[in-house]
């Protein structure tokens, strides 16, 4: 038995630990298989698409295995304007 999106988070791992970065892979999971089939709007946070997102407790880019700290889940909703945050 394997829970539901533990592959997910090892894939992540695995493809980090074949030499990409933690943001490679995780493009590599959202926005390029969106725009490879072709699916307009997903797999982006830019205006005009429609977003599901994770927050998660610690930031995945200094560590893939942060993926797996989730704090809350935000489902389909519009993107109305963009913001930049840092």
């Amino acid at each position: 038995f394997v829970p539901h999106g533990y592959a997910l988070h090892r894939e992540l791992q695995e493809l980090v630990n074949a030499g990409m970065s933690p943001q490679q892979a995780i493009a590599a999971a959202t926005s390029i298989p969106a725009e490879l089939y072709g699916f307009e709007g997903l797999g982006c946070l830019d205006e005009g698409c429609e977003a599901s997102l994770v927050l998660l407790n610690a930031n995945p880019l200094d560590d893939i295995a942060n993926t797996t700290s989730h704090h809350t889940l935000l489902h389909s909703f519009p993107i109305v304007r963009t913001l930049c945050i840092v």
